[in-house]
């Protein structure tokens, strides 16, 4: 290969993940989102400030707006307090908009990731 990047539907071709995978395209749930957002989160490349607040952003930005959790449950979750969720929130909207796209696109490919390592 000279240099070229592999495309997605060519990834999924050499795994055999069919297009439209239901076990692979599907909503992501609460503890998949918490899950990556973790392992991001150990990412020392980004800003401290920003890795603070990556556990309630990126749950939140992750999912759709109907299946986003309550800040009760991410608060149970993650062993803090609503108000802790709120603020972190509140961080994470203050964050570079490009910083959270970026952060947000390496989330959803490693819940895609992990999901086809495991069929």
């Amino acid at each position: 290969m000279s240099g070229e990047i592999v495309g997605s539907a060519s990834l999924r071709s050499q795994i055999g993940i069919a297009a439209e995978d239901p076990k692979i395209f599907r909503p992501i749930s609460v503890a998949e989102a918490l899950e990556v957002a973790r392992i991001i989160k150990a990412d020392t490349s980004i800003d401290e400030d920003i890795r603070e607040v990556v556990d309630v952003g990126i749950p939140l930005d992750l999912m759709p707006a109907h299946l986003t959790p309550r800040k009760e449950i991410l608060a149970e979750a993650l062993r803090v307090s609503v108000r802790t969720i709120r603020r972190r929130e509140l961080a994470w909207e203050l964050c570079d908009q490009k910083v959270r796209f970026d952060l947000v696109h390496r989330a959803s490919r490693l819940v895609f990731a992990n999901r086809g390592s495991r069929l």
